[in-house]
């Protein structure tokens, strides 16, 4: 297993063998950095190969007052494959676009995941901890697919669906606890995509326990 990280303190693509450490693609056997911390610049890697791999994945923006600098790691229709673990290490990191991130071990971390562009499926054997920000884009309609063989779970950070052209597809258990959730339009889509099990929020409808999936809200019925 070796060490690979960005190499640039800017843009660039997965890709291109000379932006990363050890001149050569992540493969699965290794353990991937993206972002240098309170050193970080606000840059974006574009994952633009088509089936990306590394061992475990850190993304690591910068959050030192007074000037943050995100870090941002853009999938574009493609799929990555990380055999463990998945660490947005601060508000700064961040996983945006569509495509599929695969994820054997913890999705974890207080970074943000936005589904935009189109299908953004979380899938493999992993589980999405609590922690990190759930968000789905507007323009174009766009979908955050929860596929996670570990399940998700999401508490004490905002989860927003209020727009027509966003939906959230559930095919595991997803807990939503302690977190200011809204959902009054939009498309929540439970067990597998069947037309018989689909809720279109508008206006908002409380959802507990469907078949083997639960969404837990909070007390007050949201």
């Amino acid at each position: 297993m070796a060490a690979v990280s960005w190499k640039n303190n800017s843009s660039g693509s997965w890709n291109t063998a000379m932006n990363w450490s050890n001149s050569a693609l992540p493969t699965s056997a290794d353990t991937v950095t993206i972002g240098f911390g309170s050193a970080s610049n606000t840059f974006t890697v574009t994952e633009n190969t088509a089936n990306a791999a590394a061992s475990t994945l850190t993304i690591d923006g910068d959050t030192q007052a007074p000037i943050n600098h995100s870090v941002t790691l853009s999938m574009v229709g493609n799929t990555l494959t990380v055999n463990t673990s998945v660490a947005l290490s601060n508000d700064q990191s961040i996983i945006s676009g569509f495509g599929t991130l695969s994820a054997g071990g913890n999705i974890s971390g207080s970074g943000t995941i936005t589904a935009t562009g189109g299908a953004l499926k979380l899938t493999g054997a992993g589980t999405l901890v609590s922690g990190p920000v759930l968000k789905i884009g507007t323009a174009p309609a766009s979908t955050l697919e929860m596929n996670l063989t570990g399940g998700a779970t999401v508490a004490n950070t905002a989860f927003l669906i209020n727009n027509a052209n966003q939906t959230l597809k559930v095919d595991t258990k997803f807990t939503i606890s302690g977190a200011n959730e809204t959902i009054t339009l939009g498309t929540v889509q439970l067990a597998g995509g069947h037309p018989d099990r689909h809720e279109r929020h508008n206006p908002l409808k409380r959802l507990t326990d469907w078949l083997w999936h639960r969404i837990d809200w909070n007390d007050d019925g949201r």
